[in-house]
């Protein structure tokens, strides 16, 4: 599954939640330029934990934040197919994605 993140969602939800921006990317796993990337331009992702950590930052679910895609692998449930493609590369076309699945 690929996520992409939308960072003028990411900058409302913290600012409803009196979270600077700085503090949403120190709170993130990964290296500070993956983090800071993420939160203030968002795009693709497959990482779920950030995606688990945004949740949790925010209060919300994530949908209020990102859309989806499903990829063909996701049905498979069998963690070796998706790491066998989780360094692919990644759909940074946002009309590829959406909120619907």
């Amino acid at each position: 599954m690929q996520y992409y993140i939308i960072k003028e969602k990411i900058a409302d939800l913290a600012s409803q939640q009196d979270i600077p921006l700085q503090e949403v990317i120190d709170r993130l796993d990964g290296t500070y330029a993956f983090r800071r990337n993420i939160v203030m331009e968002g795009g693709p992702t497959r990482s779920i934990s950030i995606i688990n950590s945004l949740c949790e930052i925010l209060d919300c679910t994530c949908r209020a934040f990102s859309l989806k895609k499903a990829e063909p692998w996701d049905v498979e449930q069998d963690e070796e197919a998706f790491m066998d493609h989780f360094d692919d590369p990644l759909d940074t076309d946002i009309t590829h994605f959406s909120s619907k699945i």
